[in-house]
C-alpha cells in the first residue's frame, strides 16, 4: 500500500510540473491554429490587405521586400499552385520537428541536431518552397518563404 501511495504521489508532483508547461504549449498551439485558419482565407480569397497585415516586413523571399514590393509580387507569391498547397498542407511546429529528430537520432545512434529552444514557429511545406511563421511580439506573423531542399 505504501509503495502505491508513494507511486501515485510521485505521478501527481510531476504532472504538477508538467501541466503548465502542456498548458502553454496547448496555447500556443490554438494561437498558431487561429491565425492558419485566418492566414488560409486570406490568401483563398485573395485578400491582400488581410495577408499584408499578416506578414511581417521586411519580408524575406530571396531578399528583403518592401510591403509595396510584397503587394506588387503579391500573385506571383500566391500563385495557384501554392494556393492549392495552402489549403490542404498543415504546418509543421519546427520545436517538434526537432524533437523528433532527436527522437530518431537516438533511436539510430546518429549525432544529436543541433540544440534548439521552442520559439513557437512554424513551417508549411509546399514543393519546392517552405513558408515561415513566427511569434514576434505576442502574434504570430508570416515571416518569409525559403528553399526546400
Amino acid at each position: 500500500m505504501k509503495k502505491l501511495y508513494l507511486l501515485l504521489s510521485t505521478v501527481l508532483m510531476l504532472s504538477a510540473f508538467t501541466s503548465p508547461v502542456q498548458g502553454q504549449q496547448d496555447q500556443t498551439n490554438q494561437a498558431f491554429a487561429t491565425f492558419w485558419a485566418q492566414f488560409k482565407t486570406a490568401v483563398a480569397n485573395n485578400d491582400k490587405e488581410a495577408v499584408v497585415a499578416m506578414t511581417k516586413f521586411p519580408f524575406l523571399r530571396g531578399e528583403e521586400l518592401t510591403r509595396d514590393a510584397f503587394i506588387r509580387k503579391y500573385n506571383k507569391i500566391f500563385d495557384r499552385k501554392l494556393q492549392r498547397c495552402l489549403a490542404k498542407e498543415k504546418p509543421v511546429n519546427d520545436y517538434q520537428g526537432y524533437l523528433d529528430a532527436v527522437k530518431l537520432t537516438k533511436k539510430h545512434s546518429a549525432p544529436l541536431p543541433e540544440p534548439q529552444q521552442d520559439r513557437g514557429s512554424y513551417s508549411v511545406f509546399c514543393g519546392e518552397e517552405i513558408l515561415l511563421f513566427e511569434k514576434i511580439e505576442g502574434r504570430y506573423l508570416f515571416t518569409g518563404t525559403g528553399a526546400n531542399d
